[in-house]
Parts: structure tokens; sequence; C-alpha cells
């Protein structure tokens, strides 16, 4: 599985789910299936309904930084954030099992295109959220 450490010249191999599944193995098996995600630059599969496994390109630092995000953010906001089932590392590549958050992506495009009340209810929402990850914790004075 060592060439898989080339994203770039491996990104869309079918290799990936074989990889996938010798995580989902090594972490006491789930034989759900498997569908590969888009959207993202790292290699990302929904696992069954309700998780989502992440792989990460080690050459962007991006596994440590995010796993430390969603650790920090559990549980600090109204916001549905994904909470991680475990981590690890496989030959190299570390990877997240998450609980899956269910949603559609709202584009540009699509945000624009909405009432002005609704772009601010949206962009409300948002500033409340961002503002209860960044208060201090309770009790801290």
């Amino acid at each position: 599985m060592s060439e898989l450490r080339d994203f770039e010249g491996n990104y869309h191999s079918p290799a990936w789910f074989d990889y996938a599944t010798s995580i989902l193995e090594n972490h006491g098996g789930n034989n759900e299936q498997l569908i590969r995600a888009g959207g993202t630059d790292h290699v990302v599969f929904f696992v069954g309904d309700d998780l989502v496994l992440k792989i990460y390109r080690p050459e962007r630092d991006c596994f440590e930084r995010e796993k430390r995000s969603l650790e920090f953010a559990s549980g600090r906001s109204d916001f549905t954030i994904p909470e991680i089932i475990w981590h690890g590392n496989l030959d190299g590549l570390d990877h997240l099992l998450m609980v899956r958050v269910h949603g559609d992506e709202m584009t540009r495009q699509e945000f624009l295109a909405l009432e002005r009340y609704k772009q601010v209810f949206i962009l409300e929402d948002l500033a409340c959220g961002l503002t209860d990850l960044h208060a201090p914790p309770h009790g801290f004075d």
C-alpha cells in the first residue's frame, strides 16, 4: 500500500477501497458499504450512512490540526461537530473515523440567490457559533 502515499499519482486509484477496508478491519472490523466522497483533496469515504473515514495527505500536515480542532470544538457550540470515533496511522498515513454530519452544501451562488433576510439569518447563526467556539471555557476567569 506504500504506493498510495503518492496522492497525486494515485488519488483516483481503486486501491483506496482496499486500504480503507484494512483500516476498518484493524479497528475491529466494519463491513458496511464504503462510498468514496468527493469535494476534498484528502481521501474520504462514507462508511455506511453514519460514519466518515478520512485519510490525510501526509505532506499537508492537516491531520493533527483537524483532530485537535474537532476535540476542542466538541460541546462548545450548538453546531453539530463531528465526533471522532477513533484515529490512527496505517503505513504512514493518518486517518480519522468520525460521525457523519448530514446536510447539503451551499455554493456561493446559491447563498447569494437567497433573500436577504435568509442570508442574514445564516450569517447570524454562524457568528453565534463562532463566538461560542472562541469563548473561554466555563469556569475560566
